[in-house]
């Protein structure tokens, strides 16, 4: 099979070897003391050409660990995301525990990329209604005893949206242009 190291060798080291091999100018020895690998791997490549198989590395299907996630797991995880598209990886990992789903921050975050969810900056659009601008106003008159140092917390916060929900209602965080003081 060849030496530990030449087992995964870059594509175009094994396109050095397959025009060295098409030329029938060089032993499998000469050709693997040129390009410094083993024989063996030569010979494996030579094997490959000869049986026209392609040369890319390809992997083989059901290999590997067995995934965390299950179908309805996964299901899970996007209706997670849908309700709260502001929750945190920790949020619906923890989410998930209650599931029995034990999978790390890590995975969620790679499974929500797999869903086609992006872990962006919400959206800010500005508010515009009159009911709107009662509750800014309302919000504002409960926080306004509140000392500096509490507004200056400048905390970045995410959402988790698929491509085309940019503007969806869900996915924006909603501002005021000339906030009233």
């Amino acid at each position: 099979m060849g030496k530990k190291g030449d087992l995964f060798f870059l594509p175009c080291k094994k396109a050095e070897v397959k025009v060295l091999v098409n030329t029938k100018l060089f032993s499998n020895r000469d050709i693997s003391r040129r390009l410094k690998v083993s024989e063996a791997s030569v010979r494996c490549i030579k094997k490959q050409i000869e049986s026209r198989e392609e040369l890319s590395p390809k992997r083989k299907k059901n290999c590997g660990r067995k995934s965390i996630f299950t179908p309805r797991s996964e299901r899970y995880l996007k209706k997670i995301c849908f309700e709260n598209r502001f929750a945190t990886t920790k949020v619906i990992k923890s989410q998930l525990q209650d599931m029995n789903v034990n999978a790390s921050e890590r995975t969620v975050r790679r499974k929500l990329k797999d869903s086609n969810f992006k872990t962006c900056l919400p959206t800010r659009k500005p508010k515009l209604t009159l009911a709107m601008k009662a509750k800014c106003l309302n919000w504002a008159k409960q926080w306004c005893d509140k000392d500096v140092d509490f507004w200056r917390s400048n905390k970045v916060q995410f959402v988790r949206r698929r491509c085309g929900e940019k503007f969806h209602s869900d996915c924006v965080v909603q501002t005021v242009k000339y906030p009233i003081k």
